[in-house]
């Protein structure tokens, strides 16, 4: 038996589905098939598959489909967009820095200063140095919590993608195996089911492949976002 195993949270496990654990079960008679072929004039999915353990492994995908494919679950975009909040703590590094050499340099004057004057003076503008420093800082310290928040925004949503991808590949490869067991049955009346059923289900695996297809391309941006590349 071959299982697929999805990692979700802290280390908790979760087995999404035992994909094809063996020869598919045929259907046992002809009140199956035509149930089936009921299902998907109903557009009822994984209903119209005749094969109990294909039908069964197609719907509980279809329920973590239902619980985790939303695409406000998985998308990051418009949302966690890291660029520009790398770019203000970056800038907001570099102006501290400088902050700090002018300190520097102010407090390498007073050990040269000869009178109170000049002191009093270095002292003053050491004083608000020391004050922007501490301000800018605590500034800094906010950007890098909210740029951690973020991250960890996007970790919890590309995770929510892969078992999402996950149960539409798992989906789709149902309709795949059904496809190819029902093409070999031999009963007439069987056969004459097999072809109405056969586009639907080829239908069903395009329409799980677009959106396959659309979730891929939210965590490649979800990815840009956490490397801050948007």
């Amino acid at each position: 038996m071959v299982k697929h195993i999805t990692r979700i949270g802290c280390g908790a496990f979760i087995v999404l589905l035992a994909l094809f654990p063996s020869a598919a079960i045929q259907a046992q008679t002809l009140d199956d098939w035509k149930a089936a072929l009921a299902a998907a004039k109903d557009s009822k999915g994984c209903l119209s598959i005749p094969y109990s353990n294909r039908r069964d492994q197609c719907t509980r995908a279809q329920a973590i489909i239902d619980e985790r494919c939303a695409q406000s679950q998985w998308s990051c975009k418009g949302l966690l967009e890291t660029k520009s909040l790398r770019g203000n703590i970056q800038s907001l590094k570099e102006r501290i820095e400088g902050f700090k050499t002018e300190k520097e340099r102010l407090s390498s004057q007073r050990s040269s200063a000869t009178t109170d004057d000049d002191k009093r003076r270095i002292d003053g503008k050491n004083s608000e140095l020391e004050k922007t420093i501490y301000e800018r800082t605590k500034q800094l310290d906010e950007l890098q919590k909210s740029l951690e928040t973020d991250i960890s925004d996007i970790n919890i949503r590309l995770e929510k993608a892969r078992v999402c991808l996950d149960a539409r590949m798992a989906v789709q490869a149902a309709f795949a195996d059904a496809t190819s067991t029902a093409q070999s049955e031999s009963d007439p009346e069987v056969r004459a089911i097999v072809k109405d059923l056969v586009p639907y289900w080829a239908g069903k695996r395009t329409g799980h492949e677009e959106q396959i297809q659309n979730v891929k391309e939210g965590v490649t941006y979800c990815n840009q976002c956490k490397n801050g590349e948007v």
